[in-house]
């Protein structure tokens, strides 16, 4: 098995460029877009108004008003959640064990809050965590290598990174088969039960083998 996985990580996963490309620019477009919502809520707004005021206090309010567009906040820092527990009242049985806002909130501004933190915090992940690990081999290589994990599993089988790949979102959409401009497409089989399969043909157990 390990020669045949050696022989397998040897030969890169065939990127699809023109996605990788479109992917990484509509995912930066959507951070952008979900930040700047985020950031101009009325309570958002309000939020850094109370924070100029306390930062200058001889000010006058006309003059912080002028400026407050310019403040910011990331969404996994110690402010965001000052504005969410602190300013919002978020009741604590309402957070995550990480401190996050649990998307049954009861009020409708703070589900407006962490739907937009929750939705930014995830398609940061995907760029970080798949696309530009993606884009960083395929530049590299001109393709991708999956990791593969003989030694340990992490979904009850043998597995590599590129299975583990979400299921969910385009991210899957980058890769295409090495022979797709002749019509290939990329197959994921499932061999059911092959290790009951395998015990069968070994022990000879009629039941076993007729199961």
């Amino acid at each position: 098995a390990t020669k045949v996985f050696t022989e397998i990580g040897s030969k890169p996963v065939t990127v699809n460029e023109k996605m990788l490309t479109y992917l990484e620019n509509n995912y930066k477009k959507r951070v952008i877009a979900l930040h700047h919502e985020f950031n101009n809520l009325p309570e958002t707004q309000a939020f850094y108004l109370s924070k100029l005021k306390e930062k200058h206090p001889d000010k006058d309010i006309g003059d912080l008003q002028l400026i407050v567009h310019k403040e910011d906040m990331t969404v996994k820092g110690n402010l965001v959640k000052e504005f969410i527990f602190d300013y919002l009242k978020c009741p604590a049985k309402f957070t995550t064990p990480k401190g996050y806002l649990r998307k049954n909130s009861p009020a409708e501004i703070q589900r407006k809050v962490v739907s937009l933190i929750s939705e930014e915090i995830e398609v940061q992940s995907q760029i970080s965590k798949y696309l530009n690990s993606i884009k960083a081999q395929h530049s590299k290589y001109g393709g991708y290598f999956p990791t593969y994990n003989l030694t340990s599993v992490a979904t009850g089988r043998l597995a590599s990174d590129f299975h583990l790949l979400p299921s969910f979102g385009d991210i899957k959409y980058n890769f295409i088969s090495q022979w797709a401009s002749q019509g290939g497409v990329v197959m994921a089989p499932d061999y059911s039960q092959v290790e009951v399969r395998v015990f069968a043909s070994l022990s000879g157990d009629p039941d076993l083998r007729q199961a």
